[in-house]
């Protein structure tokens, strides 16, 4: 396995009461506890992809994208909902690492005719 992705396995987990002390700071402004949780976040990342059964260079690129997904988990947490943060960010991580699938089409290469219009 990856040593990266063996190394964000590895971390340590926060317990709920300084995961909820962190969370709280974070909402309030509070950069260094913003880090701290993102940083203890990614083993949740690193598990999720394994989940996938990715292997070498998918594994990195879905742990990359899964940590964009964990960022904007962090930002949206709300600690006195009663959640824990991986549990309110896996679906955070999952979602960003199946957009990493989706190949980027822009528009100005959709042939048009093919488009089939709905009304609702």
């Amino acid at each position: 396995m990856d040593r990266f992705v063996q190394n964000l396995l590895s971390q340590p987990t926060l317990s709920a009461s300084e995961e909820r002390v962190l969370a709280c700071r974070a909402r309030g402004g509070d950069p260094d506890a913003r880090s701290a949780l993102i940083t203890s976040g990614m083993r949740a990342v690193a598990m999720r992809a394994i989940l996938l059964g990715l292997r070498g260079e998918e594994l990195r690129d879905a742990v990359q994208s899964g940590a964009v997904g964990l960022i904007r988990a962090v930002d949206r947490f709300d600690p006195d909902r009663g959640a824990r943060l991986a549990t309110y960010a896996w679906q955070w991580i999952g979602a960003e690492m199946r957009r990493r699938d989706r190949p980027d089409v822009p528009l100005d290469d959709v042939d048009r005719s093919s488009l089939v219009v709905r009304s609702a």
